[in-house]
């Protein structure tokens, strides 16, 4: 609801979607942290992959995951991660796309899973060949791996 209103607000003072995601995004992250999310397992950690992400930084994040031993799935969209994380029920997700996406799963998960939502960066436009800050990737993951092990 939280996220409704100020995109309404925004729009009347000229301020685009992906600028209020982006910043809805950060305070999303940022009231996950706050708490204890415990995980059992590394196993539990879910990464969320665009398919439009650079191949080689698919594989990279790919290979990390793989590292720590977590579970990690390029998808082609909204509905494909939301049937995924019903068919695997994580408790944690790390989840990289557009903020558009991202918002639209934080919105559906609605403090369900903790959820650090990373948004892509687009040199080449929307949907072609986006990246990611692997250090916040790397940082979301050593959050979670962290409060597993306590």
């Amino acid at each position: 609801m939280f996220y409704h209103v100020s995109s309404i607000l925004g729009k009347r003072f000229g301020i685009t979607n992906d600028y209020m995601g982006h910043s809805f995004l950060k305070v999303s992250n940022t009231l996950t942290k706050k708490f204890d999310n415990r995980i059992d397992s590394p196993q539990k950690i879910l990464f969320l992959l665009p398919r439009c992400l650079e191949k080689t930084v698919q594989k990279e994040i790919t290979e990390l995951s793989r590292i720590n031993n977590c579970r990690c799935f390029v998808l082609s969209g909204g509905n494909a991660a939301r049937n995924k994380i019903k068919e695997l029920v994580p408790q944690a997700i790390i989840a990289i796309a557009c903020e558009r996406d991202l918002v639209s799963g934080l919105i559906d998960i609605s403090g369900k899973i903790p959820v650090v939502a990373i948004p892509n960066v687009r040199p080449e436009g929307p949907c072609k060949n986006t990246k990611v800050n692997m250090n916040d990737v790397e940082e979301a993951l050593n959050y979670f791996l962290s409060k597993g092990q306590n």
